[in-house]
C-alpha cells in the first residue's frame, strides 16, 4: 500500500492510523529515520530492541509482519 501526506509547518508528518495498526506502533514509540545513500529516500522504521528472530543480530533489525527481522534475513525472505 501506499499512502501520501502533506509535511506540516513544523516538518511533521502523520503516520496513518492503518499503517500504525499493521505496525504495532503505539504513542511515544521510538522511530528509527535513516536516509539513502542517494538522498532521495527516507526510510522510517519502529525501533526495535528485539533481535532477528531467524538468526539474533541486533544490528539492522525492524519489523517486517511483526516479526524482528535483520537486514540480511528480510532479503533472503524477501526473495
Amino acid at each position: 500500500m501506499e499512502y501520501s501526506r502533506k509535511i506540516d509547518e513544523l516538518g511533521r508528518i502523520v503516520i496513518p492510523n492503518e499503517v500504525r495498526k499493521a505496525l504495532s506502533i503505539s504513542v511515544a514509540d521510538e522511530m528509527k529515520i535513516t536516509i539513502s545513500e542517494s538522498k532521495d529516500t527516507i526510510h522510517i522504521a519502529k525501533k526495535t530492541t528485539s533481535p532477528c528472530r531467524f538468526c539474533d543480530e541486533k544490528e539492522g533489525v525492524s519489523i517486517y509482519k511483526l516479526v524482528p527481522v535483520c537486514k540480511d534475513c528480510r532479503a533472503k525472505i524477501l526473495r
